[in-house]
């Protein structure tokens, strides 16, 4: 049954699709992943110019999930509708479509099922008397990410979804429902255009089919950079975490500033935790809801085109970090991802971390700060991001390699709320910020 809501909490949160939709977008400015450059030798002064490095982020939030109110009484075509999808029955889905919603409807549904899924649902949110104009659509996309019963694991069991906000118009009650127009809030992939897919054994690769060429030609790199990424968390770990990642692809900048939600930024590559839905009796009951982080998307850009497999296999260190520890809103810790995935593609030996005597200057004098957000953030100066990957890049590499876990204080940052700085302190003495300190300047 439904849970019982007061009628101003309703309309509150139904508000509040509008507030978390700004805060995600403003947010999202901060979460991108940016293009570095490094030299193949020791400039001649120390801030020359860096040559072509990829790293990348996950998207984070700091506000609460994506949540809304339904109203008191199941609606019989909402039921009937989710239903639909749950059974993968195209036509009964779109039969509750009129209007330009046809058109965008079947486009959502033809683009995420050739990448592949196995439940999906459409979740309206309204108050009291209140025309439903915001949905929640999402699915279980290709080697989504489900914990396995047994294993401890809070969401051992639930399907880890990848959902996103839509802007509807809706007329009508019960079977008579008809959605007249569906738009995104944050355009994806698969609202822009038929989709063409590439499927391999650990990746779907996707991308617009005026790129098609594109997808053809990087689908294999991207199976490979899947197969390290998973062999090398197996052996980091001890554990496997998926069975593979969903990745788009473009060589269009607009277009991939377009994926970003923000543009302006200049990037590589990104990876993307989504928003789990809000409890719903429309929902299959083993769908995971709340407030942590959902299923992950990876994205490439033109950025990458120099250096494509190491892009994977970093954005996908990040996926496998996000699922291994969904994080709660506001708990993401930039860098304990951007640290981890640097160390992961060394471990992976796809690329190693570059260091110079800056590197080293820096991080005898400034100490854990040397890679601080606002280091890994400069927008205004990349050669000082550059430096601060290398920093969280080193600091992780320096745990595995004197007798730590560098996978469990990555683990651990994201669990606490403190990040990387609590999970460094519960690592031990022998792992604190001098002793790194003395790691770096032996190198």
């Amino acid at each position: 049954m439904s849970t019982e809501t007061k009628p101003g909490n309703r309309r509150a949160r139904t508000a509040q699709i509008i507030i978390t939709t700004l805060t995600l977008t403003v947010l999202g400015l901060l979460a991108v992943a940016v293009k570095l450059s490094w030299p193949k030798t020791y400039p001649d002064a120390p801030w020359a110019e860096l040559p072509q490095e990829e790293v990348g982020t996950p998207w984070t939030w700091s506000d609460e999930t994506y949540r809304a109110a339904e109203p008191d009484r199941l609606d019989e075509g909402w039921q009937a509708l989710n239903t639909a999808m749950q059974e993968k029955d195209r036509a009964a889905f779109l039969g509750f479509a009129a209007g330009a919603a046809k058109e965008q409807m079947a486009r959502w549904w033809d683009n995420t099922s050739a990448i592949g899924w196995d439940t999906a649902y459409m979740l309206p949110a309204a108050g009291y008397g209140e025309p439903v104009r915001e949905v929640f659509l999402g699915a279980e996309l290709a080697f989504s990410a489900s914990p396995a019963r047994g294993s401890g694991n809070p969401d051992a069991g639930l399907r880890l979804t990848q959902g996103f906000p839509y802007h509807v118009t809706a007329e009508g009650e019960g079977l008579d429902l008809r959605i007249t127009s569906l738009e995104p809030v944050y355009e994806m992939p698969w609202d822009e255009g038929e989709l063409h897919v590439v499927t391999r054994g650990h990746v779907v690769l996707y991308g617009l089919t005026d790129e098609a060429n594109l997808v053809e030609a990087t689908a294999d790199e991207a199976e490979r950079a899947a197969v390290i990424a998973l062999e090398s968390i197996e052996q980091l770990s001890g554990e496997t975490y998926a069975d593979g990642f969903v990745s788009a692809i473009t060589n269009n900048e607009d277009r991939f500033l377009a994926w970003q939600w923000s543009p302006g930024i200049d990037a590589a590559g990104f990876a993307r935790p989504t928003n789990r839905p809000f409890t719903s009796d429309y929902l299959p009951v083993d769908v995971a809801v709340g407030e942590k982080s959902s299923g992950m998307l990876v994205m490439l850009g033109p950025g990458s085109a120099d250096h494509r497999l190491s892009t994977f296999v970093h954005e996908f260190g990040h996926a496998l970090h996000y699922i291994a520890q969904p994080v709660e809103s506001g708990k993401s810790d930039i860098s304990a991802s951007e640290g981890f995935a640097r160390f992961f593609e060394e471990y992976s030996g796809v690329e190693d971390i570059y260091y110079d005597f800056r590197v080293k200057n820096i991080v005898a004098t400034e100490g854990l700060e040397s890679f601080s957000v606002d280091a890994l953030r400069d927008a205004e100066n990349p050669d000082r991001v550059a430096i601060a990957y290398a920093a969280a890049g080193l600091y992780f590499k320096f745990v595995n390699e004197t007798g730590g876990d560098a996978w469990q204080v990555a683990l651990e940052a994201f669990q606490s709320r403190g990040g990387l700085e609590t999970a460094i302190g519960s690592a031990g003495s022998e792992f604190g910020e001098s002793a790194w300190q003395a790691w770096v300047a032996s190198l």
